[in-house]
């Protein structure tokens, strides 16, 4: 684990940094509207929030909310770089301290200046977003919560296909840990219940993966509760994919950490998401096989205990790495350079 108070910036350079160079792209193209709007859209990591975000925001063509994402944030911290090519496992933690804040002050500033915006979280902590919600309710805002329905096998998987297909590319790889997943995945249909029974929420609506609205309500007044939301959340993360998505879900997985091996990118801090997806992966073997007494049931099985086996031998040699002195082992930053090299 990282020392994450080694990446904290002091009040001053959070602010300098917001003023000079996050603020101005941000608002560049801000507009105002009659009534302004906050739009909350949430989910765990690997939901697909950002393409229910531009969706959700071709919606709004009056308001034009401004998407404030706070990944994109990550790019203004003066360790982002380094981190990226030496320890992109920890990049997010490293950077998530300033990332808030400067998430905090542009949300601020957009309540200030009253222009309407869209803000993404992972909605794990029902608190928060419900602060926020009631913060701009009072201010006269139109407040509008959307949740993503996504089994969670589906959202893990994608965090990891995400990282591997950046980096393919040779850009950002940005590693997801799995307890970040995790109480996202929890934290979600808490925050929906809250905003169910709070006034200060106008408007809920939960979309699945694909697109589709699970459940579109708003509020006829104060005291009025939007029942049904939670449940079309829970359901929607029930239903199962359909084969040919299941099929490539477990190809992702395979190709992933295969390509995870080839370029030297494997780190211990990879190894629970890894562990998860392949405890994952025999009920999307159900999924994509529905005979169970196939052979394409039974080869998608023996892969997954060759990638258990596989992931075991991978665990021993790192352990084996951190008993190696130190000057023997390879220089970190030659991740970065091979995940380049791979793209080639």
């Amino acid at each position: 684990m990282i020392d994450e108070s080694h990446y904290e910036l002091s009040p001053t350079d959070l602010e300098r940094i917001f003023s000079s160079k996050i603020a101005p792209l941000v608002f560049n193209d801000a507009a105002l509207s009659d009534r302004s709007v906050i739009i909350l859209i949430g989910g765990q990591p690997g939901a697909g929030k950002t393409r229910a975000s531009e969706e959700v925001l071709a919606r709004h063509t009056q308001t034009r909310p401004i998407p404030l994402v706070g990944d994109e944030f990550r790019q203004f911290h003066p360790a982002y770089e380094q981190l990226l090519a030496t320890d992109p496992a920890n990049m997010a933690p490293a950077t998530d301290a300033a990332v808030g804040r400067w998430v905090r002050m542009a949300i601020d500033y957009a309540r200030e200046h009253r222009y309407s915006v869209l803000v993404e979280g992972t909605f794990r902590r029902p608190e928060i977003t419900l602060a926020e919600a009631d913060a701009f309710h009072r201010a006269g805002y139109f407040t509008h919560v959307v949740a993503l329905a996504v089994p969670a096998p589906v959202s893990r998987n994608s965090t990891l296909h995400r990282a591997v297909a950046d980096a393919r590319r040779g850009g950002e790889a940005r590693w997801t840990p799995l307890d970040a997943h995790e109480r996202g995945y929890a934290g979600t249909p808490r925050t929906i219940a809250a905003a169910e029974v709070s006034d200060a929420v106008d408007r809920i609506t939960i979309y699945n993966r694909a697109g589709q609205a699970l459940y579109d309500g708003h509020r006829r007044g104060d005291g009025h509760v939007l029942d049904g939301a939670v449940t079309a959340l829970e359901i929607g993360r029930l239903h199962p994919p359909m084969p040919s998505i299941a099929r490539a879900w477990l190809d992702d997985l395979h190709d992933d950490l295969a390509h995870v091996r080839a370029v030297g990118l494997l780190q211990p801090e990879m190894l629970p998401l890894f562990d998860q997806l392949v405890d994952d992966a025999p009920v999307m073997a159900g999924y994509a096989f529905t005979n169970p007494a196939s052979s394409s049931y039974a080869h998608a099985i023996d892969r997954i205990a060759a990638e258990r086996s596989q992931l075991a031998a991978d665990r021993e040699h790192m352990q084996r790495s951190r008993s190696t002195p130190l000057e023997q082992r390879p220089l970190r930053s030659d991740i970065g350079r091979l995940i380049g090299e791979s793209v080639e």
